[in-house]
């Protein structure tokens, strides 16, 4: 295949070194350039320091979705991501034949698979790769929410994102701060009717996002009017005796 200018500058710096890197329960294997790995990642940088050898000193990450590994992989030779959520989807081989593909499926393995990715690049700290998530998770947004004239229930935050998210990043991270805006944006609690999985994920959404997003609502300062009084007010229950 044709390699761009951008990859062949970085296949060029690859050296003859390659270290075997197995990502997931099953173990699947890649075969890498320690130059390459090094020059993103300060974890692989000092991982792959000082005497190894590829034979004795392969790197073993069980813990990592080879789904995202896939992606990094990519990165590190195109330093491009994917853009679409159908790209994603496909760059990262998240789904099998037995997949069963639908528009809700797209967009929120799309989003999954980007947070999840950001969470990556964080853990082995490869920041390029992370500020271009960054960049790339706004953006859509940001465009999304100018190309509609109202509030898009399509470009809603899943709640299971949100639930990764506050796991996964720290209580500082700047697309926390962008969930619970997003969330404020585009929640409608009508739309929210016959989303199953959704309402069974809102019962686990994280405190602190919860919090976030009273504080957000309630930093608006716009007051909610009351009801009618009546529909306050509690009733006297008067007991019917049986005849």
């Amino acid at each position: 295949s044709e390699y761009t200018d951008r990859q062949i500058s970085v296949l060029s710096r690859a050296g003859d070194d390659n270290v075997t890197i197995e990502v997931g329960p099953d173990h699947i294997k890649h075969k890498l350039p320690v130059s390459i790995l090094k020059l993103y990642s300060d974890y692989f940088r000092g991982a792959l320091g000082g005497q190894w050898t590829e034979s004795a000193d392969g790197i073993k990450l069980e813990d990592v979705e080879p789904a995202i590994f896939n992606v990094f992989v990519n990165w590190i030779y195109s330093q491009e991501l994917p853009s679409s959520d159908v790209d994603w989807v496909i760059t990262s081989e998240a789904a099998d034949a037995s997949t069963e593909y639908n528009h809700d499926f797209i967009l929120r393995t799309g989003d999954m698979l980007r947070i999840k990715t950001y969470v990556f690049a964080d853990c082995f700290l490869v920041p390029k790769l992370q500020l271009a998530l960054n960049q790339q998770i706004v953006n859509r947004r940001i465009l999304a929410s100018i190309l509609t004239t109202d509030r898009d229930f399509r470009f809603r935050v899943w709640y299971d994102v949100v639930l990764y998210a506050f796991e996964n990043l720290p209580p500082t991270s700047k697309l926390l701060d962008f969930m619970v805006d997003w969330h404020c944006n585009t929640y409608d609690s009508r739309r929210l009717e016959g989303e199953n999985k959704e309402l069974q994920s809102s019962g686990r959404l994280p405190y602190e996002f919860l919090v976030r997003v009273m504080d957000r609502y309630g930093g608006n300062n716009t007051p909610v009017p009351l009801h009618p009084r009546m529909t306050y007010v509690e009733k006297e229950v008067i007991a019917v005796e049986d005849e």
